[in-house]
C-alpha cells in the first residue's frame, strides 16, 4: 500500500479515536471504540491470530470496565434509565431517545424513498414538539435515523455502499491503515 493511504487511513482513525473519547460524551462511545480497535486488529492480525487477539482485545476492555469508576457508574446509569423506562418515566437519557427514534419513524415514513429534504428533522421537530421535556437542539441521536429521515432510502442505501466499497478497498489491501 502507499504511504499516501497509509497516512489517510491512519488520519481516520486518530480523528475517530479522538471524537469518541474526547468529544463524543455518551456511553455508546465506549462501544464504538472498542468496536475501531476490533476492526484494526481484524485487519492488521494474520488470519490464525484474529480470534486470539480479538479475545485479548476484549480481556483488556473488561479489565479495563473493573477497573474504571466512572465506566462502572455510566453502567449503572443504563440500568437505571431501563427501569425508569419499565415504570413510564420517559425523561430520562433512554427515554428521550426511545422518543427520538419513534418520532424519525414517523417523519421516515411521510417519504420512505426521498426523505423529507435536508434539514427536515430539526425543522418538525420545533413545530411538532414531539418531546416535550427535551430542551436540547432537536437531534435523533442516531445518524442513520437522521438519513433516513432527510434523505430516505436512497440516501441511506448511498450511505451504505460508501461504507462497502470504503471496507471493499481495505479488505484488498489487507490493511486498515
Amino acid at each position: 500500500k502507499t504511504p499516501e493511504k497509509r497516512r489517510l487511513y491512519g488520519f481516520a482513525f486518530l480523528l475517530l479515536s479522538i471524537e469518541i473519547l474526547m468529544l463524543n460524551p455518551g456511553r455508546a462511545a465506549y462501544i464504538l471504540y472498542a468496536s475501531l480497535w476490533a476492526g484494526v486488529i481484524w485487519h492488521k492480525t494474520p488470519s490464525k491470530f484474529r480470534l486470539p487477539a480479538l479475545i485479548l482485545c476484549s480481556f483488556g476492555f473488561v479489565s479495563l470496565f473493573h477497573l474504571s469508576p466512572m465506566l462502572q457508574e455510566r453502567l449503572h446509569d443504563v440500568f437505571s434509565d431501563i427501569h425508569n423506562l419499565k415504570q413510564g418515566v420517559q425523561s430520562t437519557s433512554l427515554g428521550f431517545r426511545w422518543q427520538f427514534y419513534q418520532f424519525s419513524y414517523q417523519l421516515f415514513q411521510k417519504h420512505i424513498w426521498i426523505g423529507n429534504g435536508l434539514g427536515a428533522y430539526g425543522f418538525y421537530f420545533q413545530i411538532l414538539n414531539p418531546v416535550a421535556d427535551w430542551l436540547g437542539p432537536p437531534n435523533p441521536h442516531n445518524q442513520y435515523a437522521l438519513i433516513a429521515v432527510e434523505q430516505g432510502i436512497i440516501g441511506l442505501g448511498l450511505t451504505f455502499v460508501l461504507f462497502y466499497q470504503w471496507w471493499k478497498n481495505m479488505s484488498i489491501t489487507g490493511q486498515f491503515f
